[in-house]
């Protein structure tokens, strides 16, 4: 099975096309591996000298390097959750303020509102009070002229 590779250039057009073989008609691949050739997972050391002992020392050396490095995972993971929970804990905290300044922000709508609405009130009276302050004043001029003989 050959396994075509695509190139899609900026061009809008193909620029190349190159047969890519699988690692099985290669060869790179030992019959029994499923994951592919073994050796690449080799360290380096070649075990086939050493007697038991050494293996297990070998082996003893490598587990130790391993919880080592495990425990600085482990070291690692507790700072990051250290910062996680501070971070949550800010966010709770935000959070808090967040919602005082809703209530806040509906409080202070509310009696912005109910102002709004007083001045319109305000308004209205005031210019039917500026509309009878006027009449008065025509009457008053009427009556003068009246009145008073020329």
């Amino acid at each position: 099975v050959c396994l075509f590779v695509c190139c899609f250039c900026l061009l809008d057009s193909w620029c190349w096309v190159e047969p890519i073989m699988s690692g099985y008609q290669r060869g790179d691949f030992q019959s029994n591996s499923l994951y592919g050739n073994a050796s690449q997972y080799n360290d380096g050391d070649n075990y086939d000298h050493m007697d038991d002992d050494t293996l297990m020392q070998h082996q003893d050396t490598m587990i130790k390097e391993q919880d080592e490095g495990l425990e600085e995972i482990t070291k690692a993971t507790r700072v990051l959750k250290h910062y996680g929970m501070k971070i949550g804990d800010e966010v709770d905290d935000q959070n808090e303020m967040l919602d005082d300044l809703d209530d806040g922000m509906h409080v202070t709508h509310q009696r912005m509102k109910k102002e709004t609405e007083h001045v319109e009130y305000v308004s209205q009276k005031a210019a039917a009070g500026g509309m009878m302050c006027c009449i008065f004043l025509l009457i008053v001029g009427i009556l003068v002229v009246a009145i008073v003989p020329f």
